[in-house]
């Protein structure tokens, strides 16, 4: 963990020179630039909301309106998983920037994080103008998302930094693993409500750690409480070990998988 600090202390210029070409050479030719940010959750948004308010879709009690719960859910459901996606492909993404120049690769991790925060935060202004929409007041607690998001942050770069040696190592694991996680939204109370389903279903969400790590910020956003501050330290404890074991692993693999994309 000490390395990451280090990086951040010797290496800020090249993280801000990453940033810099990520957010904005990127999309430099685009006419509606930001927008493409939040473009993904929206347009998922707009699809499930059509199918609840059709009738397709019977979410359950969601404690709030269904449309904030879904923003809302959805936006820190996709922040994870781009924050997975993007962790995960550094070694493919960047493997000339690797082999050209010698640096500590936590610097991709750390441009990573911070650059899908600021994405977030793009997501989180279309999740506070429906919270406006639907008249929900703004709670002190509201402040404290970013702390309840932790462990959903740590496990996103566990699963990534884990996952970023197992694709250069054995891709087909990797890809596997895509899939399967591509599927756990459905498994996870971002479209429907926990208590909603056949028993097994229930049963399947509840044990899910997704569960958990997006409802408990979702609601000390939207409600501004917190009833589930033992699951929540579960969670914290969960995932940072899981981000010391990969981190370990990370490190551990780091020459074999440099190695490997010389080959």
């Amino acid at each position: 963990m000490l390395k990451f600090l280090y990086a951040i202390k010797n290496y800020n210029n090249l993280i801000w020179q990453l940033l810099n070409v990520n957010l904005i050479v990127q999309y430099k030719k685009s006419y509606v630039s930001t927008f493409w940010i939040v473009f993904n959750p929206l347009f998922q948004v707009i699809i499930w909301s059509i199918l609840h308010f059709s009738g397709f879709v019977n979410p359950g009690d969601v404690n709030m309106p269904y449309l904030l719960y879904l923003t809302s859910g959805m936006t820190l459901w996709w922040f994870s998983f781009y924050l997975y996606e993007n962790i995960s492909t550094i070694f493919i993404s960047n493997a000339g920037m690797i082999l050209d120049n010698q640096f500590p690769k936590e610097v991709l991790i750390i441009e990573c994080i911070i650059r899908q925060c600021i994405y977030y935060f793009f997501n989180l202004l279309f999740v506070i103008l429906t919270m406006i929409l639907y008249k929900v007041d703004f709670s002190f607690m509201s402040l404290l998302l970013p702390f309840f998001m932790l462990p959903l942050i740590f496990f996103s770069v566990a699963l990534g930094m884990f996952f970023s040696v197992i694709r250069i190592l054995a891709l087909d694991i990797a890809m596997a693993f895509d899939k399967f996680l591509s599927l756990v939204l459905f498994f996870t109370p971002v479209l429907y409500a926990y208590q909603s389903g056949h028993p097994i279903m229930k049963n399947i969400i509840r044990f899910n750690p997704y569960s958990y790590m997006i409802t408990l910020p979702r609601n000390i956003l939207i409600l501004g409480t917190c009833n589930e501050y033992k699951l929540f330290f579960i969670t914290l404890v969960i995932s940072i070990i899981l981000l010391i074991l990969s981190v370990a692993f990370f490190h551990k693999a780091e020459n074999k998988v440099v190695e490997k994309i010389f080959l």
